[in-house]
């Protein structure tokens, strides 16, 4: 697309401050007891910082330091905290994360015997601890804790709860089932956008939860309401994959104006990142569309992606100023 001219790294300041945010995330988590996926958070915690939480997002945060941190060492501390931090709070897919930010900052890859050997047995790994990745992930959320999950697997039997874990990862794709699902209803979803029983896609993203916020408007994603609506979730932490294509069949006729929001949360990101952060950080945009966007997770990579380039935009100033 353009030529690549800057590479977008971070000293240690950077890094000894990403690792005292996460640091200040995790304990307040841990704490309040918030911020655990799929609890709902008691309002009684700490308002100002849940509101400070929810903008500054310190997840988000270690993924756009993490690719540029030039020491390696201090990357890994970060990652300990990162991964110590989301197992803790039943965020699985932190670890899935973490891979793929530790994949491209060694990129490119060489592909040799040794590093398919070592990939093999990483993935070997993997298969073996999934039963205490997947059980552990349910009893965190249930709000019993590791040790449960341990007795689970003993009473359950590990072998048998090995092909569970495996189905589990696999219906990972239930948004395909989600999207056949919103098409058969696509009517009544159309109506519900009409009359906003949840909010629109354009309204994801940090700031635009910040406005609605502080103008005491409920934050109902399109997510949220197909767990509520179609599968009678009463918690509202919980949420399903609605897609890209969800929302196609819940805008109907609105969906052009939604064809350019994607084009342009996606092209003019992607440009700007190749141009001025560098390839990998083109690689890490990339991936999390297929990660976040693909899946319908609007509001994650908008927050992601404006991070992103806010952070950009400060260091080139800084750069030029110097």
């Amino acid at each position: 697309i353009t030529r690549p001219r800057n590479v977008l790294t971070f000293g240690q300041p950077t890094a000894l401050t990403l690792l005292l945010v996460q640091l200040v995330y995790f304990l307040y988590s841990i704490y309040y007891g918030v911020n655990v996926a799929g609890v709902e958070d008691d309002a009684s915690g700490n308002p100002a910082a849940k509101l400070a939480f929810s903008i500054i997002q310190p997840d988000q945060l270690f993924l756009i330091f993490a690719v540029g941190i030039k020491s390696k060492r201090y990357f890994w501390l970060t990652a300990a905290i990162y991964v110590v931090s989301s197992i803790v709070r039943g965020w699985m897919g932190g670890l899935y994360l973490l891979a793929l930010v530790a994949v491209i900052r060694n990129s490119p890859l060489v592909v040799s015997r040794k590093g398919l050997a070592i990939t093999g047995l990483l993935l070997l790994v993997g298969v073996v601890i999934l039963p205490v990745i997947v059980s552990a992930k349910w009893f965190i959320r249930s709000g019993a804790g590791v040790s449960e999950a341990m007795s689970f697997l003993s009473d359950f039997g590990y072998t048998n709860y090995l092909f569970d874990s495996i189905s589990y990862v696999a219906n990972r794709f239930q948004h395909l089932g989600h999207v056949a699902m919103l098409a058969e209803d696509s009517r009544r979803l159309s109506i519900a956008y009409d009359f906003g029983e949840f909010t629109p896609y354009w309204m994801d993203g940090a700031p635009q939860w910040l406005y609605l916020r502080l103008n005491g408007v409920d934050i109902f994603q399109l997510q949220r309401y197909i767990a509520s609506y179609y599968f009678d979730a009463n918690n509202l932490a919980y949420a399903v994959n609605p897609g890209i294509a969800g929302w196609f069949f819940a805008l109907q006729y609105r969906a052009v104006f939604f064809v350019v929001f994607l084009l342009g949360i996606t092209l003019v990101p992607a440009v700007l990142v190749l141009r001025f952060a560098g390839y990998k950080y083109f690689l890490l945009v990339s991936c999390l569309v297929l990660i976040y966007l693909f899946h319908g997770w609007i509001g994650a990579y908008f927050n992601f992606v404006l991070y992103l380039l806010a952070f950009m935009l400060v260091k080139r100033l800084s750069i030029t100023q110097a």
